[in-house]
């Protein structure tokens, strides 16, 4: 509307009009909030019921197919290391020995 009758427009239309653009984009960035709160709910709550069926699922599928390291495609973290392949504790040590 702004784009096409600029021209005749009085400046109080125009600020009015300005204001109905802010007055939206605010309604908008609040739904959009709101949306995003319920989505994000909604999938802790499915995540909290399905964790410890893929968690079994994914240590069967370790053992199955003798996997030394898992990761996660989708976050690219380390989901699972085979416990002999596990050097937080040596990482700890010699970090605490490089600080006393």
């Amino acid at each position: 509307q702004y784009a096409t009758q600029n021209a005749q427009m009085t400046q109080a239309q125009k600020d009015d009009l300005r204001k109905q653009i802010q007055t939206n984009l605010q309604n908008y960035e609040q739904v959009a909030s709101q949306i995003q709160s319920i989505i994000d709910t909604n999938e802790a709550e499915v995540m909290q019921r399905i964790a410890p069926k893929i968690q079994a699922i994914k240590e069967n599928i370790v053992r199955q197919k003798n996997i030394d390291v898992l990761i996660d495609n989708r976050d690219r973290t380390v989901s699972y290391v085979k416990p002999e392949w596990d050097v937080t504790a040596d990482f700890t040590k010699a970090i605490n020995d490089q600080v006393k």
